[in-house]
């Protein structure tokens, strides 16, 4: 599974370098079809010096041919406010509307959540956790190291050909991987969703520490810990203790306990 997912991931970067303003040129790559990508990218800061500083090196990477052709808005908290991811997001629409009015309905956006002091890495207080570099040797343009900034805009592209218009949100020190195989997702219940999260099959103790999914349906033959499936949530269980997650019905049967042992799905 894991060499499956490490292809499949390797592909997802050669169809994001198809994006690129120079990838043609660079890897020699022939562009048959340019692939649904995001209509708008944001990145948020705690505050203006930060956004200045966001915005020197976006530009910078846009003059080395980094980016697709995507307009990249920076936007900082108000002064003085910690809105925390939930205000943050509605900030950033409130933005958004400004310079887009109605048409943002139709967008797609990437909104990726990149503001704080790192203080568990403070040699990207300044630069930010968004621009810390990376071993992909995928996402390379010219002699320059990949940072988390062109992972996490690679990263996503499958999602953003799935879904509607509507926001994509994440931030910028996790990193997904993941194989996914659209003939087995629900396209209808995942496109009429309002909000579509993503989970993943984990032990009991590791949703003790996470957000954890309950579903309507725990025990759907769907839920296979090896494929991909859209399930309806019923509830979120933030940090849950195990009596919890027993009694609020987060575990799962889908998956034989004696195989895995118990099993929630966490984001």
């Amino acid at each position: 599974m894991a060499d499956e997912i490490g292809n499949y991931m390797k592909e997802i970067f050669k169809e994001y370098n198809n994006l690129r303003r120079n990838s043609q040129s660079e890897t020699n790559l022939v562009i048959k079809e340019r692939p649904q990508y995001w209509d708008v990218v944001i990145l948020t800061t705690f505050d203006s010096a930060q956004r200045e500083s966001f915005e020197q090196q976006i530009a910078l990477k846009r003059q080395s041919g980094h980016f697709p052709d995507v307009p990249i808005h920076v936007i900082a908290d108000p002064v003085g406010q910690k809105l925390g991811v939930g205000g943050s997001t509605l900030h950033v629409l409130t933005e958004m509307t400004k310079i887009y009015g109605s048409d943002l309905h139709q967008k797609k956006l990437l909104i990726i959540h990149s503001g704080g002091s790192s203080q568990r890495l403070p040699s990207y207080s300044v630069i930010g956790k968004i621009f810390a570099p990376l071993p992909c040797q995928e996402l390379i343009v010219g002699m320059s190291i990949p940072q988390m900034l062109d992972l996490k805009l690679a990263m996503y592209l499958p999602f953003c050909q799935l879904l509607q218009p509507g926001v994509f949100v994440t931030c910028a020190d996790d990193i997904e991987t993941y194989c996914l195989n659209p003939e087995e997702l629900n396209a209808k219940m995942l496109q009429a969703a309002d909000v579509a999260a993503l989970a993943h099959p984990s032990d009991i103790q590791t949703g003790k520490d996470h957000g954890v999914y309950v579903f309507e349906d725990q025990d759907s033959e769907n839920m296979d810990r090896d494929c991909n499936c859209v399930m309806q949530c019923a509830e979120v269980l933030q940090k849950p203790t195990e009596s919890i997650m027993r009694t609020r019905g987060a575990r799962t049967t889908a998956v034989p306990e004696s195989k895995y042992g118990v099993t929630v799905y966490s984001g």
